[in-house]
């Protein structure tokens, strides 16, 4: 029984040294380097490859280029990944900031140099999605009706044009037909109402004198008739006694 326990120590102490040499000869290399596959030796990253800590690992990282809209502030080394930025007004999809985008509300213009820059959409434009370029807003006028009054709908308005309608307001028809006159044909009928207003107050004034007229002659007119009435009721009293007396009328020879 003694033996037996004797033989148990003495292996798990042949174990641990073992394990001891084994941590021991491991080998740590610096950065920039990466350990053989034997992990005997250390050595430097390869070209385009770098490793920033300390260790033991037997690869290094690859480097990575500048991607969408951001550019190269310094070169990968041994012992960092390349550097970027955005270019201006773009913000970065992540830390890294190697893809950059150019948000919703503004827009991608060129500069002279042909560089990218993102700006925020001038008045009367919009964006609806990133990285786009700014679109002219969309207003129509609609003339009004019986029921309803001038509305708008979407419609492209230039960024230069004067007119500056939001999509959901209403303007009176004495302000519609000027705008509509000269940028949109769809709102036509609303130019002829001030008109149509005049040429009924014309009539309406050429009428009125001949109204007046007409209206004294009938006046007139019935007044006579009245008096003929009169003179035709009197000549037949006359004409009674003679038939109401029982007296024949003889006629003469």
């Amino acid at each position: 029984m003694h033996c037996q326990n004797s033989f148990f120590i003495w292996s798990f102490l042949s174990l641990l040294t073992i394990y001891q040499d084994h941590v021991a000869s491991e080998i740590v290399c610096e950065p920039g380097q990466r350990a053989t596959h034997s992990k005997t030796k250390c050595e430097p990253c390869p070209d385009n490859q770098y490793n920033p800590k300390k260790g033991s690992s037997i690869e290094c990282r690859n480097c990575e280029p500048c991607g969408l809209y951001s550019y190269k502030i310094s070169d990968c080394t041994s012992i960092s990944n390349t550097k970027c930025l955005c270019h201006s007004g773009f913000i970065p999809y992540d830390k890294t900031l190697k893809r950059c985008k150019c948000p919703i509300g503004s827009g991608i213009i060129n500069s002279e140099n042909g560089i990218p820059i993102c700006e925020k959409c001038p008045p009367n434009t919009f964006t609806d999605k990133s990285n786009s370029k700014c679109e002219p807003q969309h207003v129509l006028i609609i003339p009004g009706t019986a029921t309803s009054d001038v509305s708008s709908v979407n419609e492209v308005v230039p960024p230069s044009s004067p007119l500056s309608f939001s999509q959901t307001s209403t303007s009176t028809p004495t302000t519609a037909p000027t705008a509509s006159r000269n940028d949109f044909t769809t709102s036509t009928p609303a130019t002829s109402i001030p008109e149509l207003h005049d040429s009924r107050a014309h009539a309406i004034w050429l009428a009125s004198p001949a109204a007046f007229l007409l209206l004294i002659l009938i006046l007139k007119l019935s007044g006579c008739s009245k008096k003929k009435i009169d003179i035709v009721r009197q000549g037949s009293e006359c004409g009674k006694p003679i038939e109401e007396s029982g007296e024949k009328f003889i006629p003469a020879v």
